[in-house]
């Protein structure tokens, strides 16, 4: 269990969506398919988009009997409500914020999957959600490892917790923060919704059409302009890895990425480390096709340099 890391977080959202009306209005607005997976215990990913395609939030999307919960890291429950809200005219649609009543455990490593083994659970497919201490947990998007989320109930944290660490005393020492946590990230390249695709972005900027974009569903908010890119191009920015090797004041980010003293895209998001720290930054396709080291000031000195 050496190579095991855990994490404890505060999900973004948590919202109870229920109504005789919650899938139909999910799907309508929503940039994945739910029905193909709509059977008890399904997880679907996928991202809410405005009608000019643009990302404005990101969720997992989790039924429980026809009753749905939608899940974000990042994504705040009260942006997707607001969002949503517009939208409900005479649906029987019901949106109940419900953030602050649980808790987000993640683990990951070679051994992620003793867990389920030794609390008695088997360990959810992919697209499933399963049952873990009254709590639901399923594959996450905090990494490219065997990354596991458990949402659960404020109150029933710490007894899950006391018998993950009866099982395996030794993961005591292998809590790690949130620096950690947003560096597998980035190392994985997996963007932060809102913070390295939002509202001034596509999906297809952050390699997300594969993972959170349905092409076959019917209409859904933003569905046009995601079938015409699909056919005719991608965009003409791409979210990159890159190596910075000054100090970023994370508050300062986004911020302004220069060749020369042309601006060529923006630095979303930083995790630091002893060597260089690393980002990931929305680049014009063009310039990074030509040029691999770039500057936070007009023809400053190169501090960001593209991994390949």
């Amino acid at each position: 269990m050496s190579d095991l890391k855990i994490h404890q977080s505060k999900p973004a959202a948590w919202i109870k969506v229920e109504g005789d009306d919650s899938l139909d209005f999910l799907q309508s607005q929503f940039s994945n398919d739910l029905k193909p997976s709509i059977d008890e215990n399904s997880v679907t990913y996928g991202l809410w988009l405005d009608r000019k395609g643009k990302v404005h939030a990101d969720s997992f999307v989790i039924n429980n009997d026809k009753v749905f919960y939608l899940f974000s890291y990042n994504s705040k429950a009260e942006v997707i409500i607001g969002k949503l809200s517009q939208f409900i005219i005479a649906d029987d649609v019901t949106l109940i914020d419900e953030t602050e009543n649980v808790k987000l455990l993640t683990w990951y490593g070679d051994n992620s999957d003793s867990i389920f083994k030794s609390l008695g659970a088997t360990k959810p497919e992919e697209n499933k959600w399963v049952n873990l201490s009254s709590g639901f947990s399923f594959n996450g998007r905090r990494n490219n490892k065997n990354n596991y989320d458990l949402i659960i109930n404020n109150n029933d944290l710490s007894k899950i917790l006391i018998e993950i660490e009866k099982k395996f005393p030794e993961i005591k020492n292998n809590w790690i923060d949130q620096n950690e946590i947003e560096r597998d990230r980035i190392d994985a390249l997996i963007p932060s919704i809102p913070n390295d695709i939002g509202k001034s972005e596509l999906p297809q900027e952050g390699n997300l059409e594969n993972s959170a974009i349905s092409f076959n569903k019917g209409c859904y908010l933003g569905q046009e302009v995601m079938a015409r890119l699909h056919s005719m191009g991608n965009a003409n920015r791409i979210l990159t890895k890159v190596s910075i090797c000054d100090n970023i004041d994370t508050k300062a980010l986004p911020c302004p990425i220069y060749h020369v003293d042309k601006k060529i895209g923006m630095l979303k998001t930083v995790a630091k480390s002893d060597k260089n720290n690393i980002g990931l930054a929305l680049i014009s396709k063009k310039i990074k096709a030509e040029v691999s080291e770039f500057s936070t000031t007009p023809n400053g000195h190169k501090n960001i340099t593209i991994f390949y």
